[in-house]
């Protein structure tokens, strides 16, 4: 994105601005990415509990991870 009618003197001005927009939107994707990892893995842990004791052996807080993630599943699908 340039400014229009920037100067030459200005065209620092619009690198910097440029620059730091991008790293702002790499740092909010780096950030949605963590975020999804932490969710994957905890989420394989609920699964692999079930797989060892069963459903009924899930918290409140796990069932509610797995519908969380189950929701969030769904809405990707129909993207």
């Amino acid at each position: 994105m340039r400014l229009i009618g920037a100067g030459r003197g200005m065209t620092w001005l619009t690198d910097w601005i440029e620059d730091r927009q991008a790293k702002r939107l790499a740092l909010k994707h780096q950030i949605k990415v963590l975020k999804d990892v932490k969710e994957t893995e905890s989420i394989d842990e609920i699964l692999e509990k079930i797989s060892k004791q069963g459903v009924g052996s899930l918290t409140a807080r796990e069932r509610a991870a797995l519908e969380r993630a189950r929701t969030n599943l769904l809405k990707r699908d129909q993207r």
